[in-house]
């Protein structure tokens, strides 16, 4: 069972002497000094501010040395620019660059003479290098219209309300057209159709400017399926007459009424799509493999016994690339609407970007928000590369795979046809790597989605799982779009078996420990996590 209160932390031991990071003598008020004079610029920017009555903090970032990243090191340094009671650090802008706020000259003022007073702040200006103020992250693409805009997080509720109205007023006051969005309670995204140096160009010289933090293009999500039909010879199962069936929510383009998904759907589909616009071929075959993958392939790999499903169609067909911003809200409409019933969900979606090393994605935020509010197990596919079909190495996991707190998986191959490049029990061709930001173990754990491989004329091939096509056939397709399912309908029949309220870290830690390698697994140890997670 887990425990009620896990909270303890292991104690640091060693000398009680002063470390020998810590800068001493000469060096330490040079490092003063040069800190002195750095932070000193920002003196005229605050004031101006401060003149104008500005509502805007003034943003700096404070870079720490190479050395000195160490998160039991960042409390000595939030010392040194706190106020009163709150800390003034309010992200991260890499790993080893704080960004901090300052909210008045008092403030300002107050740093500086902690800054000069150094004897006393010597482990704080130990792990500092430099300062320079903010400057908005700013992505253009060719060819791309469509942006998004995020503020600067204040870390204070009232602050970023007021910045949004602020924002918002500035916008309409330009004739700039907007939809916002709210990836979190707290975190909101501005969608503009128009240039980013137009935008900027625009603000420029306004509070609006100097609460930017970010303008890049809007990403867009795309899915795939290649299949081969074949007719089927499975059998249709049916629910058996008071038998506990939990539901798992199927977040894709849709599933088709088939005769062998049919005894098992919810009474009632989610969308905000009208019937003639959406083409169930993804969500589909993922709803096949989460119900049938063990039959379709003839093995016990699952072995949950039947479970419900839920379509939640938030995208409508795999031919149409649907921006960031719609996606996450239909994401957060379904799960809210059937939240209550359904507590595990599979997100079978490819995303056209890597992720980061020091920073999360906002796919990533949105759904670990999901998450925390509803007490909900998302299980999230890794994503696909075509790298192998170049030579090429793998790419890093896409961006909502970064997800802390859904259960991401990878794919292994399930047999070997003539070109095929994986052996079985191998990682997939195909399937990404991590690790996700900041080194976090991504994906979890990795099961049966296929094989790939190029002939001699260099044409893809594959050996695909199967599943059913949008007419009921038999279809083969590959991807850690169909691995996924796997784990989530694993997930929803352990949830079914257990007699006790949900729990999604039990779930997600019971699944992860009960995970090993296969005997045949031909990697080397050390890549074994960035390649198959925990097994």
């Amino acid at each position: 069972a887990p425990r009620e209160v896990d909270e303890l932390r292991v104690e640091g031991s060693g000398s009680s002497d002063t470390p020998n990071w810590v800068l001493k003598g000469v060096e330490l008020e040079q490092r003063a000094s040069e800190l002195n004079l750095a932070f000193g610029q920002f003196s005229k920017a605050v004031t101006e501010r401060a003149e104008r009555k500005s509502a805007v903090p003034f943003v700096f970032v404070a870079k720490m040395c190479d050395d000195a990243t160490a998160k039991s090191r960042r409390g000595d340094v939030s010392a040194l620019f706190q106020a009163g009671d709150k800390s003034s650090v309010i992200g991260l802008a890499d790993s080893d660059e704080l960004i901090v706020k300052i909210d008045s000259v008092a403030q300002m003022n107050e740093i500086s003479n902690r800054l000069q007073d150094y004897n006393r702040n010597s482990y704080a200006l130990s792990c500092l290098e430099t300062f320079w103020e903010f400057q908005p992250v700013v992505e253009t693409e060719k060819d791309e219209s469509t942006y998004k805009i995020k503020l600067i997080d204040f870390q204070d509720y009232e602050t970023n309300i007021a910045m949004q109205r602020l924002f918002e007023r500035a916008l309409t006051a330009r004739k700039i057209a907007y939809k916002k969005s709210n990836y979190t309670s707290q975190f909101p995204v501005y969608r503009i159709e128009m240039e980013p140096q137009a935008i900027l160009d625009g603000l420029y010289g306004d509070d609006a400017y100097e609460m930017l933090f970010s303008i890049e293009p809007m990403p867009r999500y795309i899915v795939s399926l290649d299949s081969i039909q074949e007719k089927t010879d499975v059998g249709v199962i049916n629910p058996t007459d008071g038998h506990r069936y939990e539901t798992l929510g199927i977040l894709d383009n849709g599933i088709a009424q088939i005769p062998h998904l049919a005894p098992w759907m919810a009474a009632k589909r989610w969308t905000v799509y009208p019937e003639s616009a959406i083409s169930p071929t993804h969500g589909t075959f993922v709803a096949g493999v989460a119900l049938y993958g063990d039959i379709c392939e003839g093995k016990e790999w699952v072995n949950h016994g039947g479970i419900k499903l839920l379509d939640a169609t938030v995208f409508p067909n795999e031919k149409e690339a649907l921006e960031e911003d719609e996606l996450i809200a239909n994401i957060r409409e379904a799960i809210k609407a059937n939240y209550e019933n359904v507590k595990i969900w599979n997100l079978s979606i490819s995303v056209v970007r890597p992720v980061c090393d020091n920073k999360f994605s906002d796919l990533a935020i949105a759904l670990d928000d999901l998450q925390t509010k509803y007490n909900i197990l998302i299980c999230k596919s890794a994503g696909n590369c075509s790298n192998f079909m170049a030579g090429r190495p793998k790419g890093r996991i896409h961006e909502g795979a970064d997800s802390v707190r859904s259960l991401v998986v990878g794919s292994v191959a399930q047999a070997k046809g003539p070109d095929d490049f994986a052996e079985v029990d191998n990682p997939s061709p195909f399937s990404r790597v991590g690790p996700g930001p900041e080194y976090i173990i991504k994906p979890e754990v990795s099961h049966y989605g296929g094989n790939a491989g190029v002939d001699r004329s260099g044409n893809l091939v594959t050996t695909g799982v199967k599943s059913f096509s949008k007419d009921g056939d038999l279809s083969s397709s590959v991807g850690t779009s169909f691995s996924t399912p796997r784990i989530a309908s694993l997930a929803t029949g352990l949830y079914q078996e257990l007699e006790e309220a949900f729990d999604p870290l039990l779930l997600k830690g019971l699944i992860i420990h009960s995970s090993t390698y296969s005997d045949n697994l031909q990697i080397p140890m050390a890549e074994r996590t960035n390649q198959l997670g925990f097994g």
